[in-house]
C-alpha cells in the first residue's frame, strides 16, 4: 500500500468484509487483494476514501484548494514532476478552482499535502505521487485540460532553442514523461476538446525537439509518431500542430535512413503546408529545405538543384541575402555544384 497507513488499515477492514460474507470473492485474502489492487478490479472510490479523510482534514483548516491541486497532480505520468516549472502560480490562478492562487499559498499547500503523506516533495524541485493517490485522483475528476494547458504554457515559455541547449536537458529530461503521458492519453480522455489536443502536441513535439537533439533518434521518432498517430484525426492533416510533428517525423525517418517513408511525408507534408501556408511561408520552405536534401542524399541532383533553387530565391526576397536561411540555401546549391564537379 505504499506506505499509506490508512490505506493499509482500509485494505483490512475490506479484507475482514469480504472473508465473513457468505461469497467471499478473490479479494478476500491479503494476497487476493493485492492481485485485485493491481489488476485494478477494486473500487476506485473505496481505495480513494483512505486519503478523502485527509483532504477533508485540510478542508477543515482553509486548505480547500488541496484537493483539486492533488487531482490535477494526478493527471501527469508516473515520474518526478518538475514543479517548479510545471505548476507556477500565475499559469494555475487563471483557472477557476485555483483563482486568487500565490506563490505563498501554493507553497503552503503543497507541504500541505506532504504533511498528510499524499506526495512527497524531493529534490531539486520535484514531487513525487504514490500510483495507487495517482490513479484515483485522475478518475475522480479529469482535469487533464488543465494539465496539457500548464504542459503547453510551460514547454512555449521554455522555447525551442531551449530544447537543443544542453543547459536547459535536465529540464526537458524530467517534463519529457509528462507530455508523453499526456498525447498518448488522449484518446482515454472523457471529455476532450480540440484545444486540450493542440496543448498536449504542442507539449510533445517540443519534448521530440529535444530527443533529437540528445540523439535518442528512436525514442524521438516514437514522440512524433504518437503526436500523429492520437492528435491527427482530431485537428486534421493541416492544422499547424500536426504538420510541425508530421516534418519532424519525416526528418527522424530521414536521418534514421528510411528514405522511401521520408520522402512520402515530407511531399505530404509540403503539398499541406502549401494549401494551408502558401508557398513562401518560413514552415512551408523549411520541408521545401529538407525534401532537398533527403533529393540530394538520393543524388537526384536535378530535383535537389531546383528545390533549393527556390528556396533561395524566396528567402533572398524575404530575409535578405546575408540572412542565416539564405545562406543555407546558398551552401547547399554549392554543394550541388560541388557534387556535379
Amino acid at each position: 500500500m505504499g506506505g499509506l497507513p490508512l490505506a493499509l488499515r482500509l485494505a483490512g477492514m475490506y479484507i475482514a468484509e469480504t472473508a465473513a460474507a457468505p461469497w467471499p470473492d478473490p479479494a478476500a485474502t491479503f494476497s487476493g487483494y493485492r492481485a485485485a489492487l493491481e489488476d485494478g478490479n477494486l473500487p476506485d472510490a473505496l481505495i480513494g476514501r483512505t486519503w478523502e479523510l485527509s483532504l477533508d482534514l485540510l478542508d477543515r483548516r482553509g486548505l480547500i484548494q488541496a484537493r483539486p491541486l492533488l487531482r490535477l497532480l494526478s493527471q501527469f505520468a508516473e515520474a518526478p514532476i518538475p514543479y517548479r516549472q510545471l505548476l507556477r502560480p500565475e499559469a494555475l490562478a487563471a483557472f477557476e478552482q485555483f483563482a486568487g492562487l500565490d506563490a505563498r499559498r501554493l507553497w503552503e499547500l503543497l507541504r500541505a499535502l506532504a504533511h498528510v503523506g499524499l506526495i512527497d516533495l524531493t529534490e531539486p524541485a520535484t514531487l513525487r505521487l504514490h500510483p495507487l493517490v495517482r490513479r484515483v485522483g485522475r478518475h475522480q475528476g479529469s482535469l487533464a485540460d488543465q494539465a496539457a494547458a500548464l504542459l503547453h504554457s510551460t514547454a512555449e515559455e521554455e522555447g525551442y532553442q531551449s530544447s537543443e541547449d544542453p543547459r536547459h536537458w535536465s529540464f526537458w529530461e524530467a517534463f519529457a514523461p509528462h507530455s508523453l503521458h499526456m498525447v498518448e492519453a488522449i484518446a482515454d480522455l472523457p471529455v476532450l476538446t480540440a484545444q486540450t489536443v493542440e496543448h498536449a502536441a504542442f507539449a510533445a513535439q517540443m519534448t521530440g525537439l529535444y530527443l533529437r537533439a540528445r540523439r535518442l533518434y528512436a525514442q524521438a521518432t516514437v514522440c512524433h509518431q504518437t503526436i500523429v498517430d492520437n492528435c491527427q484525426a482530431v485537428l486534421g492533416d493541416r492544422h499547424i500542430g500536426i504538420m510541425a510533428p508530421r516534418h519532424s517525423l519525416a526528418a527522424l525517418l530521414h536521418t534514421r535512413g528510411r528514405l522511401d517513408e521520408a520522402e512520402l511525408l515530407y511531399r505530404e507534408v509540403l503539398a499541406d503546408r502549401r494549401a494551408a501556408l502558401g508557398d513562401e511561408h518560413r514552415h512551408t520552405l523549411a520541408t521545401r529545405h529538407q525534401l532537398a536534401f533527403l533529393l540530394f542524399d538520393r543524388s537526384r541532383l536535378d530535383e535537389a538543384e531546383a528545390e533549393w533553387q527556390t528556396v533561395f530565391t524566396v528567402n533572398e526576397e524575404a530575409c535578405g541575402p546575408d540572412h542565416m536561411l539564405t545562406l543555407n540555401s546558398r551552401y547547399m546549391l554549392a554543394r550541388v555544384w560541388h557534387a556535379r564537379g
